[in-house]
């Protein structure tokens, strides 16, 4: 099993793995001039009076602030990273299920079955996840 939850090297109080969780943090966001992924981290400031949300990259090129999403740490059976607001065909107790992912409470989630969201982490499995769109184009990325 994979901790996703990241609560530490003390141990996960959510799924009892006593493992130090090290995922990378990076963003992306698509380019306000051509619509590309852009990577890197995230950056918010007030700039006379109005707030800006962008990623910083080597490109110096500002993204569509609604576009930014923070990767999972995770990977899909095609080796794609997974980002918050994919679309992902992964299997939960059996059943197969498509679903963005987004955060809630701490962690990465999938809506699986009416209220139920469990973490991305507690059925994560390689072989059974894979990334089939974004929340903002619907589409492959």
């Amino acid at each position: 099993m994979i901790c996703v939850h990241g609560n530490g090297e003390e141990g996960c109080y959510e799924c009892g793995e006593r493992i130090k969780v090290m995922r990378e943090v990076k963003f992306r966001g698509r380019s306000r001039s051509d619509g590309t992924w852009l990577y890197g981290s995230y950056v918010q400031c007030e700039i006379d009076g109005d707030s800006i949300k962008d990623i910083y990259s080597l490109n110096d090129e500002f993204v569509d602030s609604e576009t930014v999403s923070q990767y999972t740490g995770l990977l899909d059976c095609n080796d794609v990273e997974i980002y918050g607001g994919d679309k992902v065909r992964m299997l939960v107790d059996g059943d197969e299920i498509v679903s963005y992912v987004f955060w809630d409470c701490g962690g990465f989630c999938v809506e699986a079955w009416d209220d139920y969201c469990p973490y991305i982490g507690e059925y994560y499995d390689k072989r059974n996840i894979e990334v089939i769109g974004d929340l903002e184009c619907n589409q492959m990325t």
